[in-house]
């Protein structure tokens, strides 16, 4: 709301389209190492730090080295910086984070990602408001700044209670794949869009389409928080066979959603214009696509947390 207000549907557009581009590397390349900390380090007092070090090492490191390189090779584009800065900080922020949540700890990370992080973009964009400074470059500093201070507060040292076992030798190359393919799959849905957009059809559209994406954000809300706390429990009880009980955390994720969802469905449905007036005046002409992309968002929500 607040960038639209000051850059237009236009100038969100611009923004998020280089934050999908970020993302969308993330997801393509990297994010499967998050799956594989929530299956390898749940509920065992494991870590698998060796693995990790190569993983950084053999394949985190020459993948953005290449990329780097050939943002160079094309003129060293400042945008183009940024995005390789903000893939390779958004898998650091995300393997602390789900490390977290695997050791028992979804507190501490729950509190960065969702508080601390958000607090410091929405304070960061109030304030760029108020000094008439805020542009696309600004936006994207902004954007690695909270990333950092996360990663500064996981990194925290707390005394720890129990030593944790490296379990690096079960770490299966071909889950580590499959867990890597299904997010590219994710990535096409979440992020492509708003991208393919953007060079198809320009700012503006890619802006629309951002802002309706949005609603999914609002409809999952509540439901990726409770999915991430339960998934580490998934991955204990499948190891154990516990079928029955995997049924009722799932089925404990979807009351929650359930109760979110209905209200939200209210206002999303009956009462698009006011929403759209809302986010940006200028939306208010897209009411009818606005209510059909909630509609189909609102059917996915009683399917579940499907990404995770």
């Amino acid at each position: 709301i607040l960038i639209t207000k000051e850059l237009g549907v236009s100038g969100y557009g611009d923004y998020s389209t280089w934050i999908n581009a970020a993302d969308l590397l993330f997801w393509v390349f990297f994010s499967g190492l998050v799956k594989c900390n929530t299956f390898y380090l749940s509920g065992r007092y494991s870590s698998i730090s060796v693995f990790k070090r190569r993983y950084y090492g053999f394949y985190v490191l020459p993948v953005l080295a290449a990329a780097a390189g050939g943002v160079l090779l094309f003129g060293g584009s400042p945008m183009l910086c940024f995005i390789v800065a903000i893939t390779g900080l958004e898998l650091v922020f995300y393997d602390r984070s789900s490390t977290l949540i695997a050791w028992g700890q979804p507190r501490r990370s729950l509190i960065g990602e969702y508080v601390l992080g958000r607090m410091t973009l929405l304070a960061g964009v109030f304030l760029l408001g108020r000094w008439d400074r805020m542009d696309l470059q600004s936006l994207l500093w902004l954007y690695l700044l909270q990333f950092v201070l996360v990663i500064l507060f996981f990194s925290i040292r707390r005394k720890r209670q129990t030593a944790y076992t490296d379990v690096s030798g079960e770490v299966s190359l071909k889950k580590w794949g499959a867990y890597q393919w299904a997010d590219l799959m994710h990535s096409m849905i979440a992020q492509m869009p708003v991208v393919l957009q953007y060079f198809f059809a320009g700012a503006f559209e890619a802006g629309v389409v951002s802002i309706v994406l949005l609603v999914k954000k609002l409809i999952n809300f509540v439901s990726g928080p409770t999915a991430k706390i339960f998934l580490p429990e998934f991955s204990r009880l499948y190891r154990t066979g516990d079928r029955n009980r995997i049924r009722d955390f799932y089925a404990s994720i979807m009351r929650v959603q359930m109760l979110f969802v209905g209200p939200l469905a209210v206002v999303l449905l009956a009462f698009p214009g006011i929403v759209l007036r809302i986010l940006a005046e200028e939306l208010t002409q897209h009411a009818g696509l606005f209510m059909l992309c909630s509609f189909v968002f609102l059917l996915t929500a009683t399917l579940g947390p499907c990404g995770g």
